[in-house]
Protein backbone atom coordinates (compact mmCIF):
# COMPACT_ATOMS: atom_id res chain seq x y z
CA UNK A 1 0.00 0.00 0.00
CA UNK A 2 1.15 3.53 -0.61
CA UNK A 3 1.97 5.92 2.19
CA UNK A 4 0.00 9.01 3.18
CA UNK A 5 -3.72 9.68 2.82
CA UNK A 6 -4.56 6.31 1.27
CA UNK A 7 -3.15 4.62 4.34
CA UNK A 8 -5.43 6.72 6.54
CA UNK A 9 -8.48 5.45 4.66
CA UNK A 10 -7.53 1.84 5.33
CA UNK A 11 -6.47 2.58 8.89
CA UNK A 12 -9.91 4.06 9.59
CA UNK A 13 -11.76 1.06 8.12
CA UNK A 14 -9.35 -1.32 9.85
CA UNK A 15 -10.56 -0.08 13.23
CA UNK A 16 -14.17 -1.06 12.48
CA UNK A 17 -16.10 -4.33 12.26
CA UNK A 18 -15.72 -4.14 8.46
CA UNK A 19 -12.14 -5.38 8.88
CA UNK A 20 -13.23 -8.77 10.21
CA UNK A 21 -13.49 -10.19 6.68
CA UNK A 22 -10.81 -7.94 5.15
CA UNK A 23 -10.70 -4.26 4.24
CA UNK A 24 -12.01 -4.64 0.70
CA UNK A 25 -15.05 -5.70 -1.35
CA UNK A 26 -15.65 -9.43 -1.45
CA UNK A 27 -13.66 -10.26 1.65
CA UNK A 28 -12.40 -13.79 2.11
CA UNK A 29 -14.99 -15.21 -0.27
CA UNK A 30 -13.25 -13.60 -3.24
CA UNK A 31 -9.87 -14.61 -1.85
CA UNK A 32 -10.98 -18.23 -1.69
CA UNK A 33 -12.23 -18.03 -5.28
CA UNK A 34 -8.77 -16.94 -6.41
CA UNK A 35 -6.88 -19.48 -4.33
CA UNK A 36 -9.10 -22.29 -5.55
CA UNK A 37 -8.41 -21.31 -9.15
CA UNK A 38 -4.63 -21.06 -8.65
CA UNK A 39 -4.21 -24.29 -6.72
CA UNK A 40 -0.98 -23.39 -4.92
CA UNK A 41 0.81 -26.34 -3.38
CA UNK A 42 1.34 -26.30 0.41
CA UNK A 43 4.49 -24.38 1.28
CA UNK A 44 4.33 -22.11 -1.78
CA UNK A 45 5.84 -18.66 -1.18
CA UNK A 46 3.15 -15.98 -1.46
CA UNK A 47 3.55 -12.22 -0.99
CA UNK A 48 0.43 -10.46 0.29
CA UNK A 49 1.07 -6.85 -0.77
CA UNK A 50 -1.13 -4.43 1.13
CA UNK A 51 -1.96 -7.04 3.77
CA UNK A 52 -3.76 -4.58 6.05
CA UNK A 53 -4.93 -6.20 9.27
CA UNK A 54 -3.81 -9.66 8.13
CA UNK A 55 -7.12 -11.41 7.55
CA UNK A 56 -5.99 -12.90 4.23
CA UNK A 57 -2.44 -13.50 5.46
CA UNK A 58 -3.71 -15.52 8.40
CA UNK A 59 -5.83 -17.66 6.10
CA UNK A 60 -3.01 -18.23 3.62
CA UNK A 61 -0.71 -19.58 6.31
CA UNK A 62 -3.00 -21.34 8.76
CA UNK A 63 -5.75 -22.71 6.52
CA UNK A 64 -4.00 -23.22 3.18
CA UNK A 65 -0.58 -24.04 4.68
CA UNK A 66 1.22 -21.61 2.38
CA UNK A 67 4.41 -19.75 3.22
CA UNK A 68 2.97 -16.24 3.01
CA UNK A 69 4.55 -12.93 3.98
CA UNK A 70 2.50 -9.79 4.52
CA UNK A 71 3.62 -6.34 3.43
CA UNK A 72 2.07 -2.96 4.12
CA UNK A 73 3.25 0.66 4.30
CA UNK A 74 1.04 1.44 7.30
CA UNK A 75 2.67 0.94 10.69
CA UNK A 76 -0.80 1.31 12.27
CA UNK A 77 -2.20 -1.64 10.33
CA UNK A 78 0.91 -3.74 10.85
CA UNK A 79 0.78 -3.14 14.61
CA UNK A 80 -2.87 -4.18 14.61
CA UNK A 81 -1.90 -7.22 12.55
CA UNK A 82 0.79 -8.19 15.05
CA UNK A 83 -1.64 -7.92 17.95
CA UNK A 84 -4.10 -10.22 16.19
CA UNK A 85 -1.55 -12.65 14.71
CA UNK A 86 1.79 -12.35 16.57
CA UNK A 87 3.39 -15.29 14.76
CA UNK A 88 2.77 -14.19 11.17
CA UNK A 89 5.67 -12.75 9.12
CA UNK A 90 5.18 -9.04 8.39
CA UNK A 91 7.28 -6.44 6.61
CA UNK A 92 6.75 -2.69 6.37
CA UNK A 93 7.32 -1.82 2.74
CA UNK A 94 5.80 -0.01 -0.22
CA UNK A 95 4.75 -1.90 -3.33
CA UNK A 96 7.13 0.17 -5.44
CA UNK A 97 10.16 -1.29 -3.62
CA UNK A 98 9.65 -4.87 -2.47
CA UNK A 99 12.53 -6.07 -0.25
CA UNK A 100 12.88 -9.48 -1.89
CA UNK A 101 15.21 -11.19 -4.36
CA UNK A 102 14.27 -11.71 -8.00
CA UNK A 103 12.09 -14.75 -8.79
CA UNK A 104 11.51 -15.66 -5.16
CA UNK A 105 7.70 -15.92 -5.08
CA UNK A 106 5.21 -18.47 -6.41
CA UNK A 107 2.42 -15.94 -6.12
CA UNK A 108 1.73 -12.27 -5.47
CA UNK A 109 -1.60 -11.18 -4.05
CA UNK A 110 -2.81 -7.55 -4.12
CA UNK A 111 -6.37 -7.18 -2.89
CA UNK A 112 -7.70 -3.65 -3.46
CA UNK A 113 -4.19 -2.26 -3.02
CA UNK A 114 -2.79 -1.59 -6.51
CA UNK A 115 -5.17 1.35 -6.95
CA UNK A 116 -3.83 3.11 -3.84
CA UNK A 117 -0.15 2.78 -4.76
CA UNK A 118 1.68 5.99 -5.64
CA UNK A 119 3.26 4.48 -8.79
CA UNK A 120 1.21 1.49 -10.02
CA UNK A 121 3.47 0.88 -13.02
CA UNK A 122 6.48 0.57 -10.73
CA UNK A 123 4.47 -1.78 -8.53
CA UNK A 124 3.66 -4.05 -11.48
CA UNK A 125 7.35 -4.03 -12.43
CA UNK A 126 8.16 -5.19 -8.91
CA UNK A 127 5.49 -7.89 -9.03
CA UNK A 128 7.02 -9.25 -12.22
CA UNK A 129 10.54 -9.08 -10.77
CA UNK A 130 9.81 -11.09 -7.62
CA UNK A 131 7.61 -13.72 -9.30
CA UNK A 132 9.09 -16.98 -10.51
CA UNK A 133 8.54 -17.99 -14.12
CA UNK A 134 5.01 -19.36 -14.16
CA UNK A 135 4.17 -17.58 -10.92
CA UNK A 136 0.64 -16.28 -10.39
CA UNK A 137 -0.40 -12.66 -9.92
CA UNK A 138 -3.77 -12.21 -8.19
CA UNK A 139 -5.37 -8.77 -8.39
CA UNK A 140 -8.74 -7.65 -7.12
CA UNK A 141 -9.50 -3.96 -7.38
CA UNK A 142 -11.70 -1.20 -8.75
CA UNK A 143 -11.82 -0.34 -12.44
CA UNK A 144 -13.62 2.13 -14.71
CA UNK A 145 -16.40 0.41 -16.61
CA UNK A 146 -16.89 3.57 -18.69
CA UNK A 147 -13.37 4.57 -19.83
CA UNK A 148 -14.56 7.95 -21.15
CA UNK A 149 -15.34 8.97 -17.58
CA UNK A 150 -11.98 8.13 -15.98
CA UNK A 151 -11.20 11.85 -15.62
CA UNK A 152 -14.29 12.28 -13.45
CA UNK A 153 -13.05 9.58 -11.07
CA UNK A 154 -9.55 11.08 -11.01
CA UNK A 155 -11.11 14.38 -9.97
CA UNK A 156 -12.93 13.01 -6.93
CA UNK A 157 -12.15 15.41 -4.06
CA UNK A 158 -11.36 12.71 -1.51
CA UNK A 159 -8.59 10.19 -0.95
CA UNK A 160 -9.76 6.79 -2.16
CA UNK A 161 -9.05 3.97 -4.61
CA UNK A 162 -11.63 5.27 -7.08
CA UNK A 163 -9.33 8.14 -8.06
CA UNK A 164 -6.84 5.73 -9.62
CA UNK A 165 -9.34 3.49 -11.41
CA UNK A 166 -8.34 2.55 -14.96
CA UNK A 167 -10.23 0.74 -17.68
CA UNK A 168 -10.04 -3.00 -18.25
CA UNK A 169 -8.18 -2.34 -21.51
CA UNK A 170 -5.58 -0.16 -19.78
CA UNK A 171 -4.94 -2.77 -17.13
CA UNK A 172 -4.62 -5.55 -19.71
CA UNK A 173 -2.13 -3.43 -21.64
CA UNK A 174 0.01 -2.87 -18.56
CA UNK A 175 0.16 -6.60 -17.91
CA UNK A 176 0.78 -7.52 -21.55
CA UNK A 177 3.72 -5.11 -21.69
CA UNK A 178 5.25 -6.95 -18.75
CA UNK A 179 4.89 -10.44 -20.26
CA UNK A 180 1.95 -11.55 -18.16
CA UNK A 181 -0.71 -13.82 -19.60
CA UNK A 182 -4.15 -13.09 -18.17
CA UNK A 183 -5.88 -16.39 -17.46
CA UNK A 184 -8.92 -15.16 -15.54
CA UNK A 185 -10.97 -11.98 -15.52
CA UNK A 186 -14.21 -11.78 -13.57
CA UNK A 187 -16.45 -8.80 -12.92
CA UNK A 188 -17.58 -8.57 -9.30
CA UNK A 189 -19.02 -5.07 -9.33
CA UNK A 190 -21.91 -6.17 -7.12
CA UNK A 191 -19.38 -6.63 -4.31
CA UNK A 192 -18.31 -2.98 -4.62
CA UNK A 193 -21.93 -1.92 -4.20
CA UNK A 194 -22.30 -4.20 -1.18
CA UNK A 195 -19.17 -2.71 0.39
CA UNK A 196 -20.47 0.84 -0.08
CA UNK A 197 -23.69 -0.16 1.67
CA UNK A 198 -21.66 -1.56 4.56
CA UNK A 199 -19.76 1.74 4.85
CA UNK A 200 -23.00 3.69 5.02
CA UNK A 201 -24.35 1.29 7.64
CA UNK A 202 -21.18 1.63 9.74
CA UNK A 203 -20.74 5.41 9.50
CA UNK A 204 -24.27 6.65 8.97
CA UNK A 205 -23.43 8.23 5.61
CA UNK A 206 -20.62 8.35 3.07
CA UNK A 207 -20.02 11.98 4.02
CA UNK A 208 -19.25 10.93 7.59
CA UNK A 209 -16.89 8.27 6.29
CA UNK A 210 -14.90 10.79 4.23
CA UNK A 211 -14.70 13.16 7.19
CA UNK A 212 -13.36 10.39 9.41
CA UNK A 213 -10.63 9.51 6.93
CA UNK A 214 -9.15 12.99 6.92
CA UNK A 215 -10.94 14.56 3.97
CA UNK A 216 -11.93 17.74 5.75
CA UNK A 217 -13.86 19.38 2.97
CA UNK A 218 -15.78 16.86 0.94
CA UNK A 219 -18.03 17.80 -1.95
CA UNK A 220 -20.35 14.80 -1.77
CA UNK A 221 -22.32 15.96 -4.81
CA UNK A 222 -19.16 15.88 -6.94
CA UNK A 223 -18.33 12.37 -5.72
CA UNK A 224 -21.82 11.07 -6.35
CA UNK A 225 -21.90 12.60 -9.82
CA UNK A 226 -18.52 11.10 -10.75
CA UNK A 227 -19.50 7.65 -9.50
CA UNK A 228 -22.85 7.79 -11.27
CA UNK A 229 -21.28 8.76 -14.61
CA UNK A 230 -18.21 6.49 -14.50
CA UNK A 231 -19.96 3.45 -13.01
CA UNK A 232 -16.83 2.05 -11.32
CA UNK A 233 -16.68 -1.71 -11.09
CA UNK A 234 -14.67 -4.35 -9.25
CA UNK A 235 -12.72 -7.20 -10.77
CA UNK A 236 -10.80 -10.36 -9.95
CA UNK A 237 -7.86 -11.07 -12.24
CA UNK A 238 -5.31 -13.87 -12.27
CA UNK A 239 -2.27 -13.67 -14.54
CA UNK A 240 0.81 -15.83 -15.05
CA UNK A 241 4.36 -14.58 -15.53
CA UNK A 242 5.77 -15.86 -18.81
CA UNK A 243 9.38 -16.56 -19.66
CA UNK A 244 9.92 -13.72 -22.10
CA UNK A 245 8.13 -11.35 -24.39
CA UNK A 246 5.76 -13.91 -25.86
CA UNK A 247 2.46 -12.89 -27.37
CA UNK A 248 -0.13 -12.71 -24.62
CA UNK A 249 -3.81 -13.34 -25.23
CA UNK A 250 -6.58 -12.54 -22.79
CA UNK A 251 -9.10 -15.22 -21.95
CA UNK A 252 -12.39 -14.50 -20.24
CA UNK A 253 -13.44 -16.68 -17.36
CA UNK A 254 -16.02 -19.34 -18.13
Amino acid sequence: MSKGSSCRVYEEIGATDLAVDGIRPGGLGLTERALGWCGFAPGSRILDVGCGTGVTLNRLNLVHELSAIGLDASSVLLDQNRRNNPDLPLVRAAGENLPFFDRCADGVLAECSLSVMNEPDMVLDEFRRVLKIGGKLILSDVYARKPDCIDQLAGIPAHCCLRAAVSREQLMGRLTNRSFRVDLWEDHSDLLTDFAVQLVFSYGSMNQFWLRTGSESVDLDTIQRAVSEARPGYYLLIAQKLVGEESISEKDSP
